[in-house]
C-alpha cells in the first residue's frame, strides 16, 4: 500500500500525542564494514550467530560519543505498562523517505521510524555496525557489534582470529556510554536478545543466558542452544521458535521450569518476533510456503495461543526476495510495522498498522 488508512493513521497519532536486537572471521568483518560503506545488503540481527564468534567476559569502558541521542520516556496512558517501543529498521542500508521524510540516507547507521513517520538516524559509534539493539523502557539502549582493533594488519582467519572485539554497550536515555564490555568467547556465537536495568539476556550455545551488567557475571537460565537468533525476552518471559525451521513457538518462564507451545499454521520461515511491553501477546512476522503469498505478520495471546490477528503484509507477494520487516508495539494491543528493501538506490518505507 502507498499510505497507511487516514482512520488508522489518526489513531496512531492519538497514542504519540498522550505520550510526551560460530567463529569469528576477521575477514568476513571486514566484508560487512565494505557493504555498509558501500550500502549492499546487511545481514542485520540474523547474522549475529554466523557472522561472529565472540568470547571472554573481559570490561574495557570507554568513553566514545553515544550511540544514540536523548530520548525522554513518555508517560504512557493507563492501558499500557510502558512508553510505546522505537520502531527500528533492523539491517536498513540506502536511501529511504516516507510521506513524512526523506530521501534519508541510512548508510552505516541506525534508523528509526518515529511516531509521526519521519526516518531518524544516529551514527554508529563503539563497534563498526551494530548487529542488534534492545530499547529499555526508561530510553536507554543495550547494544551488541563486532569491531576490528588491529584494522589493516593480516591475520589468519577463523574463530581464534585476534583483534576481534564483540561489544556490549549500555548506553543512557541521556546518550551517555555507560558500559562498553567485549563479550566475545572464542569459537561460540552469541546473539542480544533482550534486556533491563540490571542485566542483558544472550544466546550462547550453553544456552539461555543472563548477563549481569554490573559485574559482568553470567549464569545460565535454559541450559540448551537456543533453535535460533529468532527470539524475544520481555515481562520474565522468552519466546523463540519450538524447533529450527518451525513457525510453532516456545514461550519460557525466564524464573521457572515450564514453558508453553503456541502451535501456529505452518510457514517457510519466521524473520521476527516481538513481545507486547507486558509480554502477554507476541508479534511474529513469517514468510508463506507458496511464494506468490509473500510474507505475514500475526498477533498471538500467549496465555491461551489464540491467534488475534493474522494478515498478509502487502507488496510482499510474488517475488524473488522479500523485503525486510520490522514491528514495534504502541501500547498492548496495537503494533505499527515498516515494509521496505535493502541495499544501493532510493527506498520507500510502507508503514502499517494492525491490532
Amino acid at each position: 500500500m502507498d499510505r497507511i488508512p487516514v482512520e488508522i493513521e489518526s489513531a496512531v497519532r492519538a497514542v504519540a500525542e498522550a505520550r510526551p536486537g560460530y567463529g569469528a572471521d576477521l575477514g568476513e568483518v571486514r566484508r560487512r564494514v565494505r557493504r555498509r560503506r558501500d550500502r549492499r545488503v546487511v545481514s542485520g540481527f540474523a547474522g549475529v550467530a554466523v557472522l561472529l564468534t565472540l568470547a571472554g567476559v573481559g570490561v574495557a569502558v570507554r568513553r566514545p560519543e553515544a550511540v544514540l541521542p536523548p530520548a525522554t520516556p513518555a508517560p504512557a496512558p493507563s492501558s499500557s505498562v510502558g512508553p510505546a517501543q522505537r520502531l527500528f529498521l533492523r539491517g536498513a542500508n540506502g536511501t529511504y523517505r516516507t510521506l513524512e521524510s526523506g530521501p534519508v540516507a541510512i548508510e552505516g547507521r541506525i534508523a528509526e521510524v518515529d511516531m509521526s513517520g519521519k526516518i531518524r538516524t544516529y551514527p554508529v559509534l563503539g563497534a563498526d555496525g551494530w548487529d542488534s539493539f534492545v530499547d529499555r523502557a526508561d530510553g536507554s539502549f543495550v547494544a551488541l557489534g563486532s569491531h576490528d582493533t588491529m584494522p589493516g594488519k593480516k591475520r589468519t582467519d577463523g574463530p581464534d582470529v585476534e583483534g576481534v572485539e564483540f561489544n556490549l554497550v549500555v548506553v543512557s536515555a541521556d546518550g551517555d556510554v555507560e558500559l562498553q564490555r567485549d563479550i566475545r568467547r572464542k569459537g561460540e556465537g552469541v546473539a542480544l536478545l533482550g534486556a533491563t536495568d540490571r542485566v542483558a539476556y544472550l544466546s550462547r550455545p550453553a544456552g539461555f543466558v543472563e548477563h549481569d551488567l554490573a559485574s559482568g557475571r553470567e549464569r545460565t537460565l535454559i541450559d540448551e542452544e537456543l533453535p535460533g537468533p529468532v527470539a524475544d525476552v520481555a515481562a520474565g518471559r522468552l519466546v523463540t521458535p519450538r524447533a529450527q525451521d518451525s513457525c510453532d513457538l516456545a514461550v519460557h518462564e525466564i524464573t521457572g521450569p515450564t514453558g508453553t507451545w503456541i502451535p501456529f499454521k505452518r510457514c517457510s520461515a519466521l524473520s521476527l518476533l516481538r513481545f507486547s511491553p507486558d509480554g502477554s501477546k507476541v508479534a511474529m512476522v513469517y514468510t508463506n510456503p507458496d511464494p506468490e503469498d509473500g510474507m505475514g505478520v500475526a498477533l498471538l495471546d500467549v496465555s491461551s495461543g489464540a491467534v488475534l490477528a493474522d494478515r498478509p503484509i502487502d507488496g510482499t507477494g510474488g517475488r524473488k526476495d522479500q523485503p525486510y520487516v520490522s514491528v514495534s508495539w504502541v501500547d498492548d494491543d496495537m503494533i505499527r510495522g515498516a515494509v521496505y528493501d535493502v541495499g544501493e538506490g532510493e527506498h520507500y518505507l510502507t508503514l502499517f498498522t494492525e491490532r
